[in-house]
């Protein structure tokens, strides 16, 4: 491309909406979203129609501290699970030093949707009790575990029993496609246990389940993998920015103090763009409305670099169509980024989409796709500014805040943005991003709770 056609591809991008937000456009999004999570955590019942503001939801979880960590025995070890979604974890968790750490032992993989509905929440709990199971006969009968975490990712309503928290089904027809027949009001862990009981498993007889981003919430180890946070203070905080996108984290004042699932990646104060707007059209979306995961969710990304090449395609300014070529690939993040950082080289391109991409096109794919990062990352950081500057702690705090999710964590340039825009919309802050994991702090709590 010559420098005139390259400039004339830099207007086109901006005059479609390819382009970052403007710090005006920065600070319209956060006064926007700041009143969407407000109006949530202000609401006394449900939530309705008219008050636009997020779901807020208590999860009647207080929160945790190293603190409370740190009078845990060493040496204590729970049995955690992952459970939601294409891959299921189960695996060891184990308080050593200061922190906890985790080991994978069974992972199962639900590919096929059809692998993920159940007859009954007897036949579902069945599923989860033989993965326990294995988990636990690779310990070479390890039977002083007595305790079972898992960051839960379906609909639910927490429980307070007397054997833990348990996990209480909204719905029958839950999230990615599970389904379970008459589920709606299943009380999962009482099931669970009852099912490892079953399998001579009887010295497992507790539970503790949180959604999974509340989970994150409660991973106090996570500032010890960092070595920017080890003087942080570390904060009732936790956010997922992956294939989906959430915050939860306490509010003085607000639900009792309780852990908050904010349900974020739903709000909707941020509006349309032009790639928005066609991504509706063409019904790439499950909402025929905007909402903030649509501009960072994993899949979504792709989904963006696709249809703003579609637009691009239209004005004639690429050889070919590849919207339909790049909707076929699945593994979204991972492709935007690899195009925004340069990764890949036009022949590899070519035989990954089965089209000749020459050089003007690779160009103009590395662009757009840095773009889609570049808005994304904003996005995120607005979400990560409003939470955290309503909890109190964007004024200089020097504060840990765990995140879980592959889009930040390898996304090329998403996490520098999310950064930039923290500096421009809280610029006093002093807050450092830490691995946050959603197992490991279902299993602290957990510790926390048995040695209490």
């Amino acid at each position: 491309m010559t420098e005139e056609q390259i400039k004339s591809f830099y207007k086109l991008c901006d005059s479609l909406d390819i382009r970052k937000y403007s710090p005006v456009e920065l600070g319209m999004l956060f006064a926007h979203l700041k009143n969407e999570v407000l109006t949530g955590l202000r609401r006394k019942g449900e939530k309705t129609v008219e008050d636009y503001g997020l779901a807020a939801i208590d999860s009647s979880i207080k929160p945790i501290s190293s603190e409370q960590l740190s009078k845990v025995p060493s040496d204590t070890q729970v049995i955690y699970g992952a459970y939601a979604g294409t891959n299921w974890v189960t695996g060891l968790a184990v308080k050593l030093g200061k922190g906890v750490y985790e080991q994978k032992l069974v992972t199962r993989s639900f590919l096929n949707k059809r692998d993920r509905s159940f007859s009954s929440g007897a036949e579902f709990a069945k599923m989860v009790a033989e993965q326990i199971k294995e988990a636990l006969e690779s310990l070479n009968g390890n039977n002083r575990v007595h305790s079972l975490a898992v960051s839960f990712g379906f609909p639910q309503i927490p429980q307070k029993t007397n054997y833990g928290r348990d996990a209480v089904l909204t719905q029958e027809h839950l999230t990615k496609s599970w389904y379970i027949k008459n589920g709606k009001g299943m009380p999962v862990g009482k099931y669970v246990l009852s099912e490892l009981a079953g399998l001579g498993i009887k010295y497992i007889n507790r539970v503790y389940f949180a959604n999974d981003t509340t989970a994150v919430a409660l991973d106090v180890s996570a500032k010890f993998l960092s070595e920017a946070a080890k003087n942080a203070v570390s904060l009732p905080v936790g956010f997922v920015m992956g294939t989906g996108d959430n915050a939860s984290a306490v509010f003085n004042n607000y639900k009792k103090s309780n852990l908050v699932n904010l349900e974020i990646g739903s709000a909707t104060g941020l509006g349309s763009d032009l790639i928005l707007d066609r991504m509706i059209k063409e019904k790439l979306t499950p909402t025929n409305y905007p909402i903030i995961e649509h501009y960072m969710g994993g899949d979504y990304l792709l989904q963006r670099l696709a249809t703003s090449l579609k637009l691009l395609f239209e004005h004639r300014l690429t050889k070919n169509d590849y919207f339909p070529a790049l909707l076929k690939y699945a593994a979204g993040a991972k492709v935007t980024s690899k195009l925004a950082s340069r990764e890949m080289v036009a022949e590899d391109l070519s035989e990954l989409l089965h089209l000749k991409v020459n050089s003007d096109d690779l160009f103009i794919l590395n662009e757009v796709a840095k773009r889609m990062i570049a808005k994304g990352g904003q996005v995120a950081g607005a979400m990560v500014s409003v939470v955290c500057d309503l909890a109190g702690w964007g004024n200089g705090l020097l504060g840990a805040i765990p995140i879980e999710g592959t889009v930040f964590s390898q996304g090329f340039g998403f996490r520098e943005y999310v950064r930039k825009t923290m500096r421009v919309l809280i610029p006093k802050n002093k807050l450092v991003f830490v691995p946050g994991s959603g197992t490991r702090g279902i299993a602290t709590e957990a510790m926390i709770r048995e040695n209490g």
